[in-house]
């Protein structure tokens, strides 16, 4: 596969995982002391087909079932059903991710400098969102629930731990993968660094073997009338056979004497 086809594709991968990505809902879940359970969504900003919607996900999933354990549990169990399924619907979030960073990285080895840097900057961003959503999620089920009587009964106990370990998986998963991004982001320095320093080793290379002509040049540019070469016949031819035998001499004795090239 050629530069510019592996680069077509790779940009395509990357415009195919936004359509995954999508903003975040507000959430709450309020437990009466009667055993009732109350939660409030934030109206997606997808369609109702595409968008989460999280009754609708634990009613499918669980609750539509004839043998589902929270018909036969209290309202706790019933709010570790929600934050399992809030769980679930980040877990892909967090994966896509991964294959971003991925993507990304093989993006910036065949663009070299031509690799746009916002790319990665954007990709910071969602990580952080998503972060933001993980950790004070597992604040909630390990310093906040497991600290509840109600929380540390039975299956709700067993649930809890289950959705604690779940979101923990994702929270290291997004601690790797910000240090991927960092990675990232220190090669793409790199490599236009590397990119710098071998224009400048370039153009001093040039600079150095131009420099006797220019000195040639400014010496005979004085034009003193007992310069003997001003009047020869053949000067100029001269000059140059001076000049390149000069340059050869130069970058024969740089390229295999010092090896600087």
């Amino acid at each position: 596969v050629d530069k510019a086809s592996k680069k077509r594709q790779l940009e395509d991968t990357l415009d195919n995982l936004k359509l995954l990505m999508r903003k975040p809902q507000q959430l709450c879940i309020f437990i009466h002391k009667h055993g009732n359970v109350i939660s409030v969504q934030e109206e997606s900003d997808v369609d109702t087909v595409a968008g989460f919607q999280l009754w609708q996900s634990v009613f499918n999933n669980q609750m539509g079932k004839s043998y589902s354990k929270i018909r036969n549990h209290d309202a706790h169990f019933l709010v570790m059903s929600m934050l399992n399924a809030v769980a679930d619907e980040m877990r892909p979030l967090v994966h896509v991710m991964e294959v971003q960073l991925t993507t990304l990285g093989k993006l910036l080895r065949v663009e070299r400098t031509k690799f746009n840097p916002k790319r990665l900057t954007k990709t910071k961003k969602s990580l952080l969102a998503i972060d933001k959503i993980v950790k004070p999620l597992v604040d909630l089920v390990e310093g906040q629930l497991m600290d509840q009587d109600e929380f540390n009964k039975g299956e709700v106990r067993n649930y809890l731990r289950d959705v604690r370990d779940h979101l923990k998986q994702m929270a290291g998963s997004l601690k790797e993968s910000l240090q991927t991004l960092a990675e990232l982001v220190e090669e793409d320095k790199q490599i236009r660094a590397k990119h710098k320093d071998d224009v400048l080793y370039i153009m001093s290379i040039c600079a150095t073997l131009f420099l006797p002509g220019t000195f040639m040049t400014g010496l005979y540019g004085m034009n003193f009338d007992n310069m003997p070469e001003l009047h020869t016949e053949y000067g100029y031819f001269v000059w140059w056979a001076v000049f390149l035998m000069i340059v050869t001499t130069l970058f024969t004795f740089l390229r295999f004497v010092k090896q600087w090239i």
